[in-house]
C-alpha cells in the first residue's frame, strides 16, 4: 500500500514518530519517515530495523543511522555502501562480510577524509586504494602503510596534487630519479631556489647527497639553529653556499656531544681554529667529552697550541658557576683584578658588596657596573652603607635613587645637590627613620616624601 502526503501530514509524521507505536510497525510509514529524518530508524520497530528497505532509505539520508540497524544489515553489502557512501564514517559500524569488500573500501577512500584510517591494514596496504584516496586529497596518503607511502606512482601522484603533501611520503620514495625531481625541480646540479624548509623530509636531503645534487642555503629555507638534527647532518653533506650563525650552530653540536657534526662543521671551517680554542675551553670545562677530540685536531693540525689554564681562566669558570667561595677569593687578590670588567661584572652578578673595593678602580666609573652592584648586594650583611668610603665615584641621579631605596643609609653619603631631591630624600626616608629625623623641614614638609612614609 503506497502512502501519499502532503507537507503538513509529513511534518506531523515526523513529529509524532517516536511516540506512535502504529508508525513504528509500519513499514511504509517508516520508510518515509526516516526517508526525511534518518535519525527516526533508532525509534522503529526491531522487526524493521532488519528489513533492508527501510535501512537503505535510512542510511541513504544518513549513513550514521548505520549504528541503527540489525547486526545481520550491518554485514550486507549494499546496505553498508549506502552507509558509507552517504558519510564515510559510518564504516567504523560496519561488519564483515561488507567491512571487507573492496567496493566499500573503495567508497570510504574516495572520501579522502580521516575515515580512511578505520580500513582494515590489508587496505592500507592497497595501491589501487591509495591512487582513489589520493586524487580527492593527497593528504590521505598518510594514512596507508610505509610500503604504499613510498611507492612511485602513489608519490607522484601525491606531488600532483599538493606539493606540501610531501611530509606524508616515505623517506625512501624519493630514492626514485622521477619523484625526487618532480620533487625539487633542479638547475645545473643544484636544488631550485625556495623549495626546501625545515619540513622537508628527510629522504629529500639524503636523496640529493646519494645524486650529488647540490643545496644552496641561501636559496633555501632553512632555520639551521631549529633544523631536525637528522636533516641538518644530511644538509652538510650536499651544502652549497656558507652557512649564517656559524658560531651558534657549533656550539649547539658541542653542546649536543655531537662528535659526527662538529667533525663536519669544523672540516667546513665554519669557525677559525683559534674560535675552535675557546670552543675547546668550553667543551672541557662542560664534559662534552666526545666532541674534544676532533676540537683538538682541529686546533693543532693549524698549528695552534691549547694555552695552559690560568689563574685567572680558574676564577672566571668559578664566577660562572656562581660560586660565592670564587668572590671571596677575589677580594682577597683585589689588587690583581681590580681594573679586570670581565672579572669584576661576574663577581658584581653574585655579590653586588665588590663595589666596596672599587674606589681606587677606573670602574668606578662605570655607571652600568655600579648599578649592577648595587642591585646585587645584600644589605643585611652590610655594616656600613655601600657608598660608604667611595670618595672617587660621581654617583649618578638613578643610581643614587636606587642605592637610597635598596638601603636608606646611603643618603648620608651622596653630594648636597642629590640630598636636596625630594625622590632621593622620600625613597631613603621610607626605609630610615633617621634619614627622615635628619632632612630639613623643607623636605620633612614636603607631600611626596610625607607620601613615603606612609
Amino acid at each position: 500500500m503506497e502512502f501519499k502526503m502532503n507537507v503538513r501530514q509529513l511534518n506531523a509524521l515526523i513529529a509524532e514518530y517516536p511516540e506512535s507505536d502504529v508508525a513504528q510497525r509500519s513499514k511504509e510509514l517508516t520508510i518515509i519517515a526516516v526517508s526525511r529524518n534518518p535519525s527516526l530508524l533508532s525509534y522503529a520497530a526491531e522487526k524493521l530495523r532488519a528489513d533492508k528497505d527501510v535501512v537503505l532509505a535510512a542510511v541513504k539520508s544518513g549513513g550514521q543511522t548505520l549504528r541503527f540497524a540489525d547486526e545481520k544489515l550491518k554485514a550486507d553489502k549494499d546496505v553498508v555502501l549506502a552507509a558509507v557512501t552517504s558519510f564515510c564514517q559510518s564504516y567504523s559500524f560496519a561488519l564483515p562480510p561488507a567491512s571487507d569488500d573492496y567496493d566499500v573500501a573503495a567508497a570510504v577512500a574516495r572520501s579522502g577524509g580521516e575515515s580512511i584510517s578505520l580500513l582494515p591494514e590489508k587496505f592500507l596496504s592497497d595501491k589501487s586504494l591509495a591512487l582513489i584516496a589520493v586524487s580527492r586529497n593527497p593528504r590521505a596518503v598518510r594514512f596507508f602503510s610505509d610500503e604504499i607511502r613510498a611507492d612511485k606512482d602513489v608519490s607522484l601522484a601525491v606531488i600532483r596534487g599538493d606539493r606540501t603533501a610531501i611530509v606524508y611520503l616515505g623517506d625512501e620514495a624519493f630514492n626514485d630519479k622521477d619523484v625526487f625531481e618532480a620533487t625539487v625541480r633542479t638547475v645545473r646540479g643544484a636544488v631550485s631556489a625556495n623549495i626546501l624548509n625545515n619540513d622537508t623530509p628527510l629522504g629529500v636531503l639524503t636523496a640529493a647527497v646519494d645524486k650529488g645534487v647540490k643545496i644552496n642555503l641561501a636559496a633555501q629555507n632553512f632555520n639551521l639553529l631549529t633544523l631536525d638534527r637528522d636533516k641538518f647532518n644530511a644538509l652538510v653533506e650536499c651544502c652549497d653556499g656558507s652557512f649564517s650563525k656559524k658560531g651558534e650552530l657549533v656550539r649547539k653540536y658541542i653542546d649536543l656531544d655531537d662528535k659526527e657534526i662538529v667533525g663536519k662543521l669544523l672540516k667546513l671551517k665554519l669557525i677559525t681554529p683559534q674560535k675552535a680554542l675557546s670552543e675547546l675551553k668550553y667543551a672541557s670545562e662542560h664534559g662534552k667529552l666526545k666532541v674534544l677530540p676532533v676540537l683538538l685536531a682541529y686546533t693543532q693540525g693549524a698549528g695552534v697550541s691549547v694555552r695552559p689554564e690560568t689563574e685567572r681562566d680558574k676564577l672566571i669558570r668559578s664566577l660562572r658557576r656562581k660560586s660565592t667561595v670564587a668572590v671571596k677569593s677575589l677580594e682577597e687578590n683585589i689588587s690583581e683584578y681590580i681594573n679586570d670588567r670581565e672579572v669584576i661584572t661576574l663577581a658584581a652578578a653574585i655579590d653586588g658588596g665588590i663595589l666596596a673595593y672599587l674606589n681606587d678602580s677606573e670602574l668606578i666609573s662605570d655607571e652600568e657596573l655600579v648599578r649592577e652592584c648595587l642591585k646585587n648586594y645584600i644589605v643585611k650583611k652590610s655594616e656600613q652603607p655601600i657608598l660608604s668610603g667611595l670618595t672617587n665615584l660621581k654617583i649618578s641621579y638613578e643610581n643614587a635613587k636606587f642605592a637610597c631605596k635598596k638601603d636608606g643609609r646611603n643618603y648620608f653619603c651622596l653630594p648636597d645637590e642629590l640630598k636636596a631631591d625630594k625622590i632621593i630624600a622620600g625613597e631613603a626616608a621610607r626605609l630610615d627613620g633617621k634619614v627622615y629625623d635628619s632632612l630639613p623641614d623643607e623636605l620633612k614638609n614636603d607631600p611626596y616624601v610625607i607620601s613615603r612614609r606612609l
